[in-house]
């Protein structure tokens, strides 16, 4: 049995990949906030420059923000104490200030202003099963044998192939 002396930490390592440009983050106890990325309620991450970019947008968020009674008196309160007004959530500082707001209170962004759940942006994995369905290669074998069926037998002549 191994017996632990001095410094003990629960620590562990996280990691968050962006499902629309793939963009890596990771360390040590890291948040979504820290790595400068957000999810939405379908649990799809995102880098937070993939939203809220327009006031549209920003208007979504505060949509669903004053749809909940509690989340809005929360919101309201949290202006207040930050000394924001409502104005302030129009133009370039909205973005911040909901960002903020979000991290803090720890709720995931609605769906209503996720660029997947929108069809604004896709993953690698939705473009791989897409793409399965319209080729019918949907097994990783179906793929290896239609390589063998195009005379691609390394992965050399697989990136020569796909060069062409």
């Amino acid at each position: 049995m191994k017996i632990r002396a001095g410094f003990v930490s629960n620590s562990s390592s996280s990691s968050f990949v962006c499902d629309i440009c793939g963009r890596e983050e990771g360390g040590w106890d890291i948040t979504l906030e820290e790595a400068v990325m957000a999810s939405c309620e379908n649990n799809h991450i995102f880098c937070q420059d993939h939203i809220l970019n327009t006031q549209d947008e920003i208007d979504l968020v505060l949509e669903a923000i004053y749809s909940n009674a509690d989340r809005a008196e929360e919101f309201r309160d949290y202006l207040k104490c930050n000394d924001y007004t409502p104005e302030d959530i129009k133009g370039s500082k909205g973005k911040y200030i909901i960002f903020k707001y979000t991290e803090e209170f720890c709720w995931d962004l609605p769906f209503s202003i996720c660029p997947l759940c929108n069809l604004k942006g896709i993953s690698r994995h939705d473009v791989l099963m897409l793409l399965r369905k319209l080729t019918g290669l949907h097994t990783d074998e179906d793929v290896l044998k239609k390589l063998e069926e195009l005379g691609i037998n390394s992965y050399k002549d697989f990136r020569e192939w796909l060069k062409a």
